[in-house]
C-alpha cells in the first residue's frame, strides 16, 4: 500500500516537505551521506514534491467545480420537476376524457424519479403539448398559458444543460485525480527510499528522526 493512500494527502505532502527541508541540515545530510544518500539524491525529491502539490491543488479545484455543478443540477431539476408535476396533474384533469392525448403526453406512465428518463418524459410532455392547439386550449381553462408552458419546457432544457456540465466536471475531476495519483506514486517511490534510509542512518538519534517527521521524541 502506497503511503499516501493510507491517510490525508495534504498531511502526507507536509511530512515530505518537512523531510526535504530538514534533511538538508548539515548533521542529517552528513548522516545520510554515510550510506551514499548525497545532496543530489535528496534534492531529487524537490521537483517530485512540487509536481504533486501542484496537481493536488488542481484536483481539489476540479472536485470543487464538480460539486458546484452537481448542486446546480439538483436545484434546477427540483424546481423544474415541481412545475412539471403540477402541469401533469392539470393535464390529466383537463384531458381526462382524451386517452390518446394522455398517452401522447405520457400521462399513462408514472413520473420518473431518475434523471435521464425524467428528461425524456418531461421533454415529450412539453413538446407534444405545445404542438397541439387543442391540448393548449384545454390547459388554458386552468390558466396554464402557452407562455407558461414554454418557460417550463425551457427549464427542462436547462436541466439537460446542467446535467451535461455535471458530467463534464465529473470527467475532469476523475482525470485530475488520476494525474495527481501518478505524481504521488513517483513521489512515494523517492520518499520510501529516503524514509527507510533515514531510519537506518539515524537509528540512534531520535531527535533527528523527529526533525524529519519520522519519529516521536519520548
Amino acid at each position: 500500500m502506497l503511503a499516501y493512500k493510507t491517510g490525508n494527502i495534504d498531511n502526507y505532502l507536509q511530512q515530505i516537505r518537512l523531510a526535504l527541508q530538514n534533511g538538508k541540515s548539515p548533521d542529517i545530510a552528513a548522516a545520510l551521506a554515510v550510506y551514499g544518500y548525497d545532496a543530489a539524491k535528496l534534492s531529487a525529491g524537490d521537483p517530485l514534491l512540487a509536481a504533486a502539490e501542484a496537481l493536488q491543488a488542481v484536483q481539489k479545484k476540479e472536485y470543487s467545480e464538480q460539486y458546484a455543478a452537481t448542486t446546480a443540477l439538483g436545484e434546477a431539476w427540483q424546481a423544474a420537476d415541481k412545475t412539471y408535476s403540477t402541469h401533469r396533474k392539470l393535464a390529466k384533469l383537463a384531458l381526462r376524457d382524451e386517452p390518446d392525448d394522455q398517452k401522447a403526453l405520457m400521462l399513462h406512465e408514472p413520473k420518473s424519479k431518475t434523471l435521464d428518463p425524467w428528461m425524456g418524459q418531461a421533454g415529450v410532455f412539453y413538446k407534444n403539448l405545445l404542438e397541439s392547439p387543442e391540448m393548449l386550449a384545454a390547459l388554458a381553462v386552468y390558466n396554464i398559458t402557452e407562455a407558461i408552458l414554454i418557460a417550463a419546457r425551457d427549464a427542462v432544457v436547462q436541466v439537460a444543460g446542467f446535467n451535461g456540465d455535471q458530467e463534464r466536471e465529473k470527467s475532469e475531476a476523475q482525470k485530475a485525480t488520476k494525474t495527481r495519483d501518478t505524481a504521488l506514486d513517483a513521489l512515494d517511490v523517492w520518499y520510501s527510499e529516503f524514509r527507510t534510509l533515514a531510519r537506518i542512518a539515524l537509528e540512534d538519534d531520535p531527535q533527528m528522526l523527529e526533525a524529519l517527521g519520522l519519529g516521536t521524541v519520548a
